[in-house]
């Protein structure tokens, strides 16, 4: 049986260099301009995996070097151990001409760590919110029910269940209630979290248009949107006296992009089929309306 990928050494390799693919790309684009084209990518490889060896940085450079012999071409060589979107960059950029490619890659180092900061705070905002709704659950489901409802009924003297207060009443019955049901409410709550947790990338459609307003939906849009722009503005940003269309940025975008980023970006796309212009483009439900009112004054 074939093992997957992500689970072989280079796969295992590649995830734990994607920390550390912000400075390799800054040490590219030194070695392109100070060695003048005189080391190839293939030398800076080979040499790279002599000097890590058995690091996540060494066994990639040696499978690279290797790939690249193979295949001859960067994209099939780098597929996989790169995120998509970088790799179609990365490709771009090299067959820009060296100027372009040192400088281009300085500016995906800058993307890639504001990136990453951006997704550390969606994690962590995260995180405290499922936090949060745990405890909230773990306290209904299991507190209520089966610790602090049995410990009233044996601290509460003998009272005919009729003769409590209609709260009470509704507190007991509602614990019993849990009870009865605690392992199909379990299997809901556990299916719920997996629907929400898979909306995020997934779910597009009027409700997730509503969604996008409010809390974890809303930072989770404003992160893909500051992303996706700055990566467009960093890639048609003029080099060596060259100039990428903004249509060629958002395609770049596309690779390896989330369903809902995806219907983003080919609305991106449908505005530029219409002759649209400035913020415009970006009118399709990825920006928050005060970043896009603000983006057309600037326009």
């Amino acid at each position: 049986m074939k093992i997957p990928f992500y689970f072989t050494r280079v796969g295992q390799a590649a995830k734990k260099f994607a920390r550390a693919r912000a400075d390799w790309y800054e040490y590219l684009a030194d070695m392109t301009e100070d060695t003048q084209g005189r080391r190839t990518f293939l030398s800076i490889l080979d040499a790279d995996a002599q000097r890590y060896g058995r690091s996540a940085r060494g066994v990639l450079s040696a499978y690279w070097a290797h790939r690249i012999v193979e295949t001859g071409e960067l994209g099939t060589t780098l597929h996989r151990t790169l995120p998509q979107r970088e790799v179609a960059e990365f490709v771009s950029l090299q067959t820009q001409g060296q100027a372009v490619f040192a400088g281009g890659l300085r500016d995906m180092a800058a993307v890639v760590r504001l990136t990453a900061k951006l997704r550390g705070i969606l994690v962590r905002t995260l995180a405290v919110a499922a936090l949060m709704l745990f405890l909230v659950w773990a306290m209904v489901m299991l507190a209520v029910p089966y610790v602090t409802a049995p410990m009233l009924q044996d601290a509460m003297p003998d009272i005919r269940f009729e003769l409590l207060s209609p709260s009470t009443q509704a507190f007991f019955d509602m614990a019993h209630w849990i009870r009865d049901k605690g392992v199909r409410l379990w299997l809901v709550s556990i299916a719920f979290g997996v629907a929400v947790h898979f909306s995020f990338p997934y779910m597009d459609n009027a409700l997730r248009r509503w969604l996008d307003k409010w809390g974890p939906y809303r930072l989770y849009r404003d992160v893909q949107a500051i992303a996706v722009v700055s990566t467009a503005a960093t890639a048609v940003k003029p080099r060596a006296g060259k100039v990428m269309q903004i249509r060629h940025a958002i395609e770049l975008q596309l690779p390896g992009a989330t369903r809902w980023l995806t219907r983003r970006l080919q609305a991106v796309q449908n505005r530029l089929d219409e002759a649209k212009k400035g913020a415009e483009i970006f009118d399709v439900g990825l920006l928050d309306r005060e970043i896009y009112w603000y983006l057309e004054d600037l326009t």
